[in-house]
């Protein structure tokens, strides 16, 4: 198990001109000669479903970036 936080960040509607960040911890781990990821709540829990099987670590990551439109990893 791998966990990476993961940096989001959106326009801010009520202050024109900021930007709101966000961070998110995403775990990212070898099953079955697969890389799958999946998101972790505040309590150190998984969230959500786990994702589709990947062949790299890299892969899993750029998918995570991908779907949760993120910016990047911390």
């Amino acid at each position: 198990m791998t966990q990476h936080i993961m940096i989001l960040s959106e326009n801010d509607n009520q202050k024109i001109g900021f930007i709101r960040r966000y961070y998110a911890k995403i775990d990212i781990t070898l099953h079955h000669n697969s890389w799958i990821w999946q998101q972790i709540d505040a309590h150190g829990k998984n969230f959500g479903n786990p994702s589709n099987n990947f062949a790299t670590e890299q892969e899993a990551m750029d998918d995570a970036l991908a779907q949760l439109d993120g910016d990047d990893w911390e």
